[in-house]
């Protein structure tokens, strides 16, 4: 068999984690690894780790200083010694089929380097439906899907890669929660993906919350991930450009209403300029910019808001150097 090495990112989620690991613990498909980083967690999720350590199983522990999910995904790569690679989120499951459905998936089609498969989310213990909602997800080359969908594509929990896949790919470890559609972007232009369509994983929906003001920041950078991808990393050679163009203006446009509603008037007129910059002959734009000016500067909430800085361009995308070794612990298989 093949080994499949598995990295799980945690940030002080002890009670969910256990669950995870037990899920994982319980695949049919025996030769994996478990690359647990602990990205700063202060709660007592070292100690949930030492009592799911089974002998089976090689579970890898890893303590680092709070760097982000991004840059213990990343630490996780450089340590996967395994053939294909999953990126598990402490919150998520796996029935236990999972990953032996998926590699033989991929053991079957050795063109494709990543099997990816439906989303149930669960609600207060109950799985209350389907996250990919269309009727029949592509497989193949799937950039533009990636590009144009609404919704977010899935969870890195969602799909299995060969470990080739990243080679020279590393995850963008400065836009947050966005960083999954920044490397699926661009690793889809250079692999093809499978869509598993008899197996799923299991999102489970916390109580865990997020202000409205990361929202906006979180959408802010899904925006900046497929301007850099499409002006940088030769998007144009993988989505048409008009229709690009109008996604991403729609996609200011989006933003923009949301701080309108928020009082936000130099953000919403910032934006708006932005959307109008890229789809110039949409004339609700200027509607919008008509009613933003019409607000009262004097009441704004926000009016020294500023564009959020960039991203530089992908060929600069590397993991963050400061990998600190101090206090880092593995805990080996009893």
């Amino acid at each position: 068999m093949s080994i499949i090495s598995i990295v799980v990112a945690t940030y002080n989620r002890s009670k969910l984690l256990k669950e995870c690991l037990e899920s994982l613990l319980a695949q049919t498909y025996r030769d994996l690894e478990i690359i647990v980083v602990d990205d700063g967690s202060t709660d007592d999720t070292s100690k949930t780790i030492k009592i799911l350590t089974d002998k089976r199983h090689k579970v890898r522990y890893y303590y680092r200083p709070h760097l982000g999910v991004s840059a213990a995904r990343n630490f996780g790569l450089a340590q996967a010694k395994g053939e294909y690679v999953g990126f598990f989120d402490s919150d998520d499951l796996w029935p236990a089929n999972y990953i032996e459905k998926m590699i033989k998936s991929l053991q079957a089609a050795p063109d494709f380097d990543a099997a990816y498969s439906d989303i149930m989310q669960m609600v207060n213990g109950k799985v209350i439906g389907r996250y990919i909602t269309i009727e029949k997800p592509p497989t193949g080359y799937i950039t533009a899907y990636l590009f144009f969908r609404k919704r977010p594509f899935n969870l890195p929990s969602s799909t299995i890669f060969r470990k080739i896949a990243f080679n020279g790919i590393f995850w963008e470890e400065k836009v947050g929660n966005c960083d999954d559609l920044d490397i699926f972007l661009r690793i889809s232009t250079k692999s093809k993906f499978m869509y598993i369509p008899d197996v799923y994983m299991i999102y489970r929906k916390t109580e865990d919350s997020i202000t409205a003001a990361a929202k906006k920041r979180m959408f802010t950078y899904s925006i900046y991930v497929m301007e850099r991808f499409f002006f940088h990393y030769k998007g144009s050679s993988y989505v048409p450009r008009k229709q690009a163009l109008r996604r991403i203006s729609h996609l200011y446009r989006s933003l923009a209403l949301a701080h309108y509603r928020a009082g936000n008037r130099k953000a919403s007129i910032d934006l708006l300029k932005k959307a109008v910059y890229y789809l110039p002959f949409d004339l609700r734009l200027y509607v919008n910019l008509f009613k933003s000016f019409r607000m009262n500067p004097e009441n704004d909430k926000m009016p020294d808001w500023q564009m959020p800085a960039g991203l530089s361009a992908a060929s600069d995308i590397k993991p963050d150097k400061r990998v600190i070794y101090e206090d880092i612990q593995e805990i080996p298989s009893l």
